[in-house]
This record gives structure tokens, sequence and C-alpha cells, in this order.
């Protein structure tokens, strides 16, 4: 077991070193705007359109540079997430017994960044992926786009996030929220 661990970790240095790439850690917090109700069957009663279903996290991404343009940076990125909505009297939670307070997702991210005046860079960060919130028995879809500000290392962005949560087969709820995001990047 320790030879296998040593060889994993081996190769993933000899892996970064060989390729210039970027890590790319953020840290959000998403205020819930709106949510729709997406069904084929009808949704019970009892959901209400107005609960917030807030989140905060952190999203970790391995990236690398395209061929073509060292300003668009892209790889597959993990988050891991705390849920700020009521268990008890929150209606997604009593519509899915099966969440839990930590979620992950995981998927693609790719980031342009652009030279705006001497040190401070422009950039547009999109995430595309999957969440779970049950501990892995289901996945729903999340996207989000945000735009912000980075200085070196450090970056601020805002932006627009949608998410699926899953209630049963027939039933989804989509949630449009907005994610502030503070985050650091460093580079290899």
């Amino acid at each position: 077991m320790k030879k296998l661990i040593l060889f994993s970790l081996l190769s993933f240095i000899i892996f970064i070193s060989v390729f210039s790439s970027d890590i790319l850690i953020n840290t959000s917090y998403s205020f819930t705007l709106d949510a729709t109700v997406q069904t084929s069957s009808g949704i019970p009663s009892a959901y209400d359109k107005s609960q917030k279903l807030n989140y905060t996290g952190i999203r970790i991404s391995y990236l690398i540079p395209t061929e073509d343009s060292k300003e668009i940076l892209y790889g597959p990125y993990i988050g891991f997430f705390y849920n700020l909505f009521d268990k008890q009297t929150g209606s997604y939670p009593q519509l899915n017994t099966d969440v839990k307070d930590i979620s992950y997702s995981m998927g693609l991210n790719v980031v342009y960044t652009s030279k705006l005046f001497q040190n401070i860079n422009f950039d547009v960060c999109a995430y595309g992926g999957v969440h779970t919130d049950d501990n892995f028995k289901t996945y729903s879809t999340e996207i989000l786009m945000s735009g912000g500000f980075n200085w070196e290392f450090l970056f601020i962005n805002a932006g627009y996030d949608i998410r699926y949560y899953y209630v049963n087969k027939n039933n989804t709820i989509a949630v449009n929220s907005i994610p502030i995001t503070l985050g650091v990047n460093f580079k290899f």
C-alpha cells in the first residue's frame, strides 16, 4: 500500500513538473435569487419557491494552458460545499430526505485572463459539471459563470450560478444564485 501511495505521489509530481500548470483554489458564498420547479408529473405542494438554498464552499482546479493561447486555461475541478438551507423547515430537504449538510461537485473549469492595467487582470471563469447533495446517490448539473479582477495570485469574482437539485426521478428544482468568490492561483 505504501508503494502505491509513493508511486502515485511521484507520478503526480512528475506530471505537474512536465506541464506548465496552475492550481486554482477559490472559496465562494452563493446567494439564492430564485428557484424554479422543473417537473414531468407534478411536484408536491409542500415546495416553497422562496426557499433559500444558499451554500458556501471551495473549488480546487488543476489548470493547463491551451496550445494556442496562454490566456486560456482549462482543467478538472473538485468542490466541497456546506449547504446552508434549513433541514428542519426547508421544503427541499423535506422532499429529498437524503440531503446532507456537505455536498460535492466535479467537472471542467475554463479560465480566460486578460491584462487590464499593470499587474491587474480581468478574468472570466466558467465551471460546468455535476454536484451531489446525498453522498453520491444522485448527480445534478451545476453551471457557474463569473467575472472579476485578479492581482498577481489573488482574485475576486462575482457571477451567476444555476444548480439543479434532485427531488425524485420526475422532479428537479433549478436554483439561480449569485456567487461571490475569493481565491488564489498557484503557478508551477
